[in-house]
């Protein structure tokens, strides 16, 4: 690290990442006190963990590691993730006990999972938060990007409850004590026809220089598990 960084952690965002003589360097921009403020960080590798259409605006010339952006980043799918903090746990069916992660037959979305399924107590907490995740694949990725920009908030939070309110019926808007909706445009790398033969996620993938990828979108799939093993294929050439 550059010695003007001062600690060997730092808050702040890089907005560009190219390769030295000597390495890699970064430019970073952080808010300090309300004032703008960038630096350097050098280093001899850099792991770039990002979401590849973030990447090929943040590192220097990606075309010469072999990604061309307009032919070989992934399909993004938008999703919506919506936080119901409720007043107490909704009263769940005889047959149908609630899970960690609940999933509606015909639903429009996801499902929903219990964010506080890890509050470990003797009796439930008296609130909870259910996490609601809407994947707008009934529309075409771009038509529901814009939908996402322009849609009033009722119709994000009526689309967001939609398989809460199947599970719950009228009963459950009178639980809710609070909602925050998050509009993820680009939630996640989509594997679409022609995704294993996508040259430039073949290239990222080989990478073995000052600058490394490692992100769940080089596997055109967002889970944690392959998030983990790219930034594990990294750490090993890091060190290497």
């Amino acid at each position: 690290m550059d010695q003007a960084a001062g600690s060997r952690r730092r808050p702040g965002t890089a907005v560009s990442l190219e390769t030295t003589a000597s390495g890699v360097q970064a430019l970073c921009f952080e808010l300090k006190n309300g004032q703008p403020k960038t630096y350097l960080v050098r280093a001899r590798k850099a792991i770039c963990a990002m979401p590849l259409f973030v990447a090929a605006r943040v590192v220097r010339n990606i075309g010469g590691y072999g990604l061309d952006a307009a032919r070989h980043l992934p399909a993004y799918a938008p999703w919506i993730v919506a936080n119901f903090l409720m007043k107490e746990f909704p009263q769940e069916l005889p047959h149908a006990p609630l899970s960690w992660d609940n999933v509606v037959y015909g639903g429009k979305g996801l499902g929903y999972v219990v964010s506080t399924h890890q509050d470990v107590r003797v009796a439930p907490p008296a609130k909870t938060v259910l996490s609601a995740y809407i994947d707008l694949a009934a529309m075409e990725q771009q038509a529901a990007r814009r939908w996402l920009q322009d849609a009033r908030p009722q119709d994000l939070l009526e689309l967001a409850a939609s398989d809460l309110k199947a599970a719950y019926g009228p009963r459950f808007a009178g639980l809710v004590e609070r909602a925050d909706i998050t509009l993820r445009a680009h939630a996640m790398a989509s594997p679409r026809p022609g995704f294993k033969s996508n040259a430039g996620l073949q290239a990222l993938r080989a990478v073995d220089g000052p600058i490394l990828f490692a992100h769940a979108d080089l596997s055109g799939f967002s889970v944690f598990e392959e998030a983990s093993w790219w930034g594990y294929q990294a750490a090993l050439r890091a060190l290497a």
